[in-house]
């Protein structure tokens, strides 16, 4: 499990490195490894900002501000990325937009394919496989 869980934040990381705000050193930061290792086992989880940074050891304050030095995104937005990132794999694999959207923890089907195109760029139905 947790190879599977290096490999998913190594491709993150790739995906986005023009945002690369440090991965190397938020992988090897014992605090937001927590965090980052958390959001990848379940990204369908209703993540709070607090129970991240328990999770991390860390106030509040300090997570939120580490955590963004070192990804250069809010715990939020990368909680949302990730999501809508294993959204997409999950459409590639065939399920359907109402499956998935169950399965990234969204109550609403259109809320999710409102976030997805914001994020992809088009319509979940189209990411299909």
């Amino acid at each position: 499990l947790g190879d599977v869980l290096l490999l998913q934040i190594a491709r993150q990381w790739l995906q986005n490195s023009e945002d690369d705000g440090g991965w190397s050193r938020a992988l090897r930061d014992p605090h937001i490894h927590r965090a980052l290792a958390a959001i990848h086992s379940d990204p369908a989880h209703p993540w709070t900002v607090n129970e991240l940074a328990a999770l991390a050891h860390l106030g509040r304050s300090r997570f939120t501000e580490l955590f963004i030095e070192l990804t250069g995104r809010s715990p939020l937005a990368y909680v949302i990325g990730r999501r809508l990132d294993a959204a997409a794999d999950l459409l590639a694999a065939g399920h359907t937009v109402a499956e998935t959207a169950r399965a990234v923890g969204y109550a609403s089907e259109s809320g999710f394919a409102r976030a997805f195109r914001r994020r992809h760029g088009h319509p979940p139905g189209r990411a299909r496989g």
